[in-house]
């Protein structure tokens, strides 16, 4: 009889060494209908084969057969892409010996012929939901595993990066020892000059220069300051599709705020092309690059030769560049100034203030963008830092 409006719930597939008697195709049990095949053969290799094809939920083995494929061979047949429940059948007489002969060949049940599918399938019937239940939690765990290992993966990670952010820490905290020590070194030396000097002759030559020490005491600070303001910035990074132009005028502002002298801003020219697509990045770590690369141009450029930006659109996305026409570097400083904390003008009476934290930062940030960055540069014409972000998808 058809049970066509039945929901199938499990095939069966019985092989044994002897042909089998035919029995129905499907097979209802309560409100549940199985498919259930028979087969005849005696090698692993064809039963592995059909099992592959038909992809039983259970397999029932003949003992005559089971004990042929030996206890190796039924663990192969469990190990299958099917993975089936293996219940091993034995005939008359049925014997303690029998059972415990079954569990051996690593057999989940067993059941006595002669085979009764009805009657038979009852019985496996909760074994059967028991083993699917397995296969589930088996699968869930798979998953999980897999969700730990990600985790796993994520933490290294992150605990790299941890150690490259105390790394950048702890060199800008010397550097910051170092910038500070100097000129109040030198205020005190200015100090005790005016000390001497008190007892013998005038001091009005000594007055401005130890306010001039004072002064670049305070704006180093300041510096050093604004540079972890920019490091503790750029360790959250929101890479979503953003527009070029608002990371410039973020820049711009806080360059205005940052510089006490607007005449140094307003020589800064913008030159953004008008067909500029969207970019995936974060806005906020590409104004604080962007803002880091002008500082530093404006600082080593003469206060009459402007500093561009340039915004030019790519065959994949916007390359934005930075140009000065300022003192410039070797090509060995171009390779060095990222690697480490590195001033291309230094010592007690340099020319340009700064802690040359600057573009470490630039490179940090960059790095986790995973955004390379390119420098021109010739010693007193000028140089150029250039990097390109990617196109944000169409939507």
């Amino acid at each position: 009889m058809a049970v066509k409006s039945l929901e199938i719930e499990g095939r069966i597939l019985f092989v044994a060494k002897q042909e089998l008697q035919r029995s129905p195709a499907t097979v209802r049990v309560g409100q549940a209908a199985y498919n259930v095949q028979r087969a005849q053969l005696n090698e692993l290799a064809e039963l592995q084969q059909l099992l592959d094809t038909y992809r039983p939920d259970v397999l029932i083995l003949d003992m005559a057969l089971a004990q042929a494929f030996g206890a190796e061979g039924c663990t192969q047949l469990k190990r299958s892409a099917s993975a089936p429940l293996l219940v091993i059948a034995s005939a008359p007489p049925h014997i303690a010996e029998a059972e415990h002969l079954a569990l051996l060949l690593g057999a989940d049940d067993t059941l006595k012929l002669p085979w009764r599918p009805t009657k038979s399938l009852a019985r496996l019937r909760g074994l059967l939901r028991l083993h699917r239940q397995n296969e589930k939690l088996r699968q869930q765990n798979h998953q999980l595993r897999q969700e730990l290992a990600e985790r796993e993966l994520r933490l290294k990670v992150a605990q790299t990066t941890s150690q490259e952010y105390s790394v950048l820490r702890d060199s800008i905290v010397h550097n910051a020892v170092h910038e500070m020590s100097t000129p109040l070194l030198q205020l005190k030396s200015s100090v005790s000059m005016l000390d001497s000097a008190l007892r013998d002759a005038p001091v009005e030559n000594n007055i401005p220069i130890l306010l001039d020490f004072a002064k670049q005491a305070l704006t180093r600070l300041e510096n050093v300051l604004e540079n972890f303001r920019h490091l503790a910035r750029s360790l959250d990074l929101k890479v979503e599709p953003m527009r070029v132009e608002d990371s410039i005028s973020l820049a711009m502002r806080a360059l205005s705020r940052r510089w006490s002298s607007a005449d140094k801003v307003h020589r800064v020219r913008t030159q953004v092309a008008s067909d500029l697509p969207a970019v995936l990045s974060d806005k906020q770590a590409i104004a604080q690059v962007l803002q880091q690369l002008i500082d530093n141009a404006l600082k080593f450029s003469p206060d009459e030769q402007p500093v561009e930006v340039i915004a030019q659109r790519t065959a994949d996305g916007v390359r934005l560049s930075v140009r000065d026409r300022g003192i410039g570097m070797e090509a060995e400083q171009t390779e060095r100034i990222f690697k480490e904390f590195y001033q291309t003008d230094s010592g007690s009476q340099r020319r340009f203030s700064g802690s040359g934290i600057g573009l470490a930062i630039v490179k940090l940030i960059l790095e986790r963008l995973g955004v390379p960055i390119q420098v021109e540069s010739q010693v007193n014409v000028g140089s150029t830092f250039s990097f390109t972000l990617k196109a944000a998808p169409l939507r």
